[in-house]
């Protein structure tokens, strides 16, 4: 069986992946998450604890979610804006 790539060694494998040092902190907590819970999938909540762990916390009105660089112009304005929660 071939040895499957970690987060942690996605962007010493494939350079230029353009992974931010911040995207790269979030990654690295997630994993460590995983290993230490055996939990290969977590949940959402969990997820949220990842974040919390690491420093989140919402300081600021919610704002729209941002377009990724891959989307097409015409996906985008397709899509309606989201909500704040109520």
């Amino acid at each position: 069986m071939p040895k499957r790539i970690g987060f942690s060694q996605y962007e010493e494998n494939f350079p230029g992946s353009n992974i931010s040092a911040e995207e790269m902190e979030f990654l690295r907590a997630i994993e460590r998450y995983q290993r230490k819970y055996r939990r290969r999938y977590p949940s959402w909540r969990e997820v949220l604890g990842v974040l919390r762990s690491l420093g989140y916390r919402k300081v600021a009105e919610p704002s729209p979610l941002p377009v990724p660089p891959s989307a097409s112009s015409s996906v985008t304005q397709a899509m309606p804006p989201v909500a704040p929660p109520a």
